[in-house]
């Protein structure tokens, strides 16, 4: 029997609290307490850059200040070697400016899933869906993908000893060692347990990754909250978040990333079938990637908020998106997605 794939959007976190997983949300409440806008000059500049809006506020600002900054950043490296100033002091600091804002956003998810307050009447509910879901992991050892920022699925494997240790884990994310250092080999740990491992797969990155001694680190939780209590602009090279476009270059841009996705062909070929949870279908780079590896007998199984939705209407979209036969699709529609529990029967 093979395995499953599990892959999760942002739908996870705003079934839990719409409002406080918002990318809206996320921007504006960094925008105002940022640690790497602290210079008026510099936000000053970025407001300048946009179309539509006073602050940043969704994908298509980001990506109009992430090519902002790669074109400063350009003109940066020539007047180093060129002896010619293009830029003005102010607009030198954007290109570390940017990514240190789009780090603080990625980060914002990631802390509210620690936030007790954010839960609300929900944390039963969610206790509830993470020892099923954990339940189904250790007992199927699927493979895990994750689209979103947010911890909630990683602190909740983590407490429920999916991922505890090499020895014990049903999950690994190619991070090991004494310095936590990311090495492809860790993936492969699974190949001398008789296939006893999945892999967890942070498709678009974490802003718990960061480079250090030609390494690719991994911070815990702790050393990230300890971080972010400090005033300084903490950057990771290995986020996507941007607009929809550019997500396969910035993929490209991380040795990483790169590999997570190798890894993700390579779960979607060896898995019967592919379960979406939360997830909105707008990643092209993600449903191609399904598209091209899933094999004549995929399933593909469809988790998602009801919404006024039909089902044969969602199993047309689905099969146009991830072209994948209508026979091959199923969809299931829930008030809540969180009061899935139910994995074992799909």
């Amino acid at each position: 029997m093979g395995k499953n794939l599990l892959i999760f959007g942002n739908g996870l976190g705003r079934a839990i609290n719409n409002n406080c997983f918002s990318l809206e949300t996320a921007m504006s409440h960094v925008w105002e307490n940022s640690n790497c806008l602290t210079d008026k000059n510099v936000k000053d500049l970025i407001t300048g850059c946009l179309k539509s809006s006073d602050i940043p506020s969704n994908e298509n600002d980001l990506d109009i200040l992430q090519v902002a900054a790669a074109c400063c950043q350009t003109l940066n490296t020539i007047s180093s070697f060129s002896n010619k100033a293009f830029l003005n002091d102010t607009s030198k600091q954007l290109p570390s400016a940017i990514k240190g804002y789009v780090t603080e956003v990625a980060g914002h998810f990631h802390t509210q899933a620690n936030a007790t307050t954010m839960f609300s009447d929900k944390k039963d509910t969610f206790e509830t869906f993470i020892l099923a879901l954990s339940q189904h992991v250790k007992k199927k050892k699927s493979h895990v993908a994750t689209l979103n920022y947010d911890s909630l699925i990683y602190q909740g494997f983590l407490e429920k000893g999916v991922m505890k240790n090499r020895s014990e884990t049903s999950l690994v994310d190619g991070f090991g060692g004494t310095d936590l250092a990311f090495d492809e080999k860790f993936l492969n740990l699974r190949y001398h347990n008789n296939n006893n491992f999945g892999w967890y797969l942070h498709l678009h990155g974490s802003p718990l990754f960061y480079n250090e001694d030609n390494k690719i680190k991994k911070l815990t939780r702790r050393e990230y909250h300890d971080i972010r209590q400090k005033e300084v602009c903490y950057q990771s090279d290995h986020i996507v978040l941007t607009h929809i476009d550019h997500k396969p270059m910035v993929i490209a841009s991380s040795p990483l990333l790169r590999t997570y996705w190798v890894y993700l062909n390579k779960a979607i070929t060896e898995s019967d079938r592919i379960i979406l949870f939360g997830y909105s279908g707008s990643d092209i780079h993600l449903n191609k990637t399904i598209s091209l590896n899933a094999n004549e007998n995929t399933k593909v199984h469809i988790i998602e908020r009801k919404n006024k939705k039909e089902i044969s209407k969602r199993k047309i979209f689905w099969s146009k998106k991830l072209s994948i036969p209508e026979d091959k699709t199923s969809v299931e529609l829930l008030d809540n997605i969180l009061d899935f529990t139910d994995w074992d029967k799909i």
